[in-house]
């Protein structure tokens, strides 16, 4: 992939093509990427088990995979069979850089969740009383623009680390740039993100309220669709959004055709 790290500022409407580019990539081999999903969630699964450690794993290795879920949507996007070499492009040579960004995003998880705790007050969770979600929503509403944006300044440095071995610094640099001149294209793609998912709730609640489903059963259903759908759909909207904003000039493959 040609990289240029001199971001392009895109209209607007871009955000809307990179939902759109993303499901594209995502239905030509969904079992892939749901596969590499479900594996990490159950690697992840496991070490949770351990306390302190399993949060801490998870953190240093999600950017790490990420970027394989980057290079598995790359695959897709250039017909090419799959490969572990290609898999794990970019991990070996800057796996430091990427556990550094894992850290980062510990801290920052850690600093919203002090920020939510001092808002909310003493958890009843954490005094063995059921968490009243009506009394916590004010704190995380408030809370969630914080989350939203260190989520935002996070999206481009693994893909800046791995394909253009930078350092973190650097990374982090570049992807604030790329943010920055594109913020309105963001701000499209989180409000039809947001318009999807509501659209999406809606039909579901009453497909369950036809069907009797309980909602304790539509929460299970939704669970069981994150990592089959939305982490591997979210990883073809970021992997677009690099393309566009840092690799414009190399054309994707063509869709195989219909046999």
């Amino acid at each position: 992939m040609a990289v240029s790290l001199q971001a392009r500022t895109l209209p607007a409407l871009a955000g809307w093509s990179w939902i759109s580019g993303g499901f594209a990539l995502f239905r030509r081999n969904p079992p892939l990427l749901a596969a590499l999903s479900v594996s990490y969630l159950v690697v992840l699964t496991v070490m949770s088990a351990i306390p302190v450690i399993g949060p801490v794993f998870e953190a240093l290795t999600l950017p790490a995979f990420m970027v394989i879920l980057f290079n598995a949507v790359r695959m897709i996007e250039m017909n090419a069979d799959l490969s572990r070499d290609v898999l794990m492009h970019g991990l070996e040579k800057n796996y430091r850089a990427l556990v550094q960004l894992g850290v980062l995003q510990l801290v920052s998880q850690q600093i919203v969740g002090v920020l939510a705790a001092v808002l909310v007050g003493t958890p009843d969770g954490l005094a063995g009383k059921p968490v009243d979600l009506a009394a916590v929503a004010p704190a995380l509403l408030m809370v969630s623009p914080l989350a939203l944006l260190l989520g935002v300044l996070l999206w481009f440095p693994p893909l800046l680390i791995s394909k253009c071995d930078l350092p973190l610094s650097k990374a982090l640099f570049f992807g604030l740039v790329g943010v920055v001149r594109n913020i309105k294209v963001f701000g499209v793609f989180f409000l039809a993100v947001l318009m999807l998912m509501t659209a999406a709730l809606m039909f579901i609640t009453t497909i369950g309220a036809f069907l009797g489903v309980t909602e304790g059963g539509l929460s299970m259903l939704l669970f069981v669709a994150a990592p089959f759908v939305f982490l591997p759909l979210n990883a073809a909207c970021v992997y677009v959004s690099f393309r566009q904003v840092f690799a414009p000039d190399e054309a994707p493959a063509p869709e195989p055709a219909d046999e």
